[in-house]
């Protein structure tokens, strides 16, 4: 029962369309909220404002303040990883060319996600996680 990842990490092909779709999907729905393109500082924040604004967390919040961190974090994360041409702005195929840099890694032997991760993924839980 449950996946072998020892299979996943013996399959050295490229992301699949399916899984492109899906990170393309994420990035023009969630991110690239004016629909210019590109991932913008801009984007990133209003995102974050939204995620704040959704769950009820004012401005002076704990929790609204541990957000905005977090989501300064993960852009800061995300200029570094994926915007190879240091212009500012992340663009669908720095996105994708970033999560496939990522799979190769891992599939490479690498067990510890990065620190970003990490963090991108708690921050996405808690968006969908209702429970207090």
């Amino acid at each position: 029962m449950g996946q072998d990842i020892s299979k996943i990490k013996e399959n050295n092909e490229p992301l699949s369309e399916f899984r492109k779709s899906k990170l393309l999907y994420e990035f023009n729905t969630f991110y690239d909220l004016n629909k210019d393109g590109v991932i913008t500082e801009s984007d990133f924040f209003m995102v974050q404002e939204y995620v704040c604004k959704l769950n009820g967390w004012a401005p002076d919040s704990e929790k609204f303040e541990m957000t905005q961190d977090l989501f300064r974090s993960i852009w800061n994360s995300l200029q570094t990883e994926a915007d190879e041409d240091k212009d500012d702005a992340v663009t669908a195929d720095e996105w994708v060319k970033m999560w496939e840099q990522l799979d190769k890694t891992l599939r490479g032997g690498s067990s510890a996600l990065p620190e970003w991760l990490t963090t991108y993924l708690w921050c996405r839980f808690n968006i969908y996680d209702r429970t207090e």
